[in-house]
């Protein structure tokens, strides 16, 4: 299967532990991202992801 662009990982992002990040993601400046989740889609910079998928519920101050 072709790829769908990588997985792009920008500077100061915390990623819990268990995290299942999937071909195409980018998680952008400043994301946290819970345990146990899963990432399939690009996240907003400074939010913070929870959730299979993984949503955002909250930016950082």
């Amino acid at each position: 299967m072709p790829s769908k662009g990588g997985i792009i990982i920008e500077d100061d992002v915390w990623i819990g532990a268990n995290t299942v990040i999937l071909d195409g993601a980018i998680i952008r400046k400043g994301c946290v991202i819970g345990a146990n989740s899963l990432v399939n889609t690009e996240l907003p910079p400074y939010s913070i992801n929870v959730g299979s998928p993984a949503k955002t519920i909250g930016y950082r101050e």
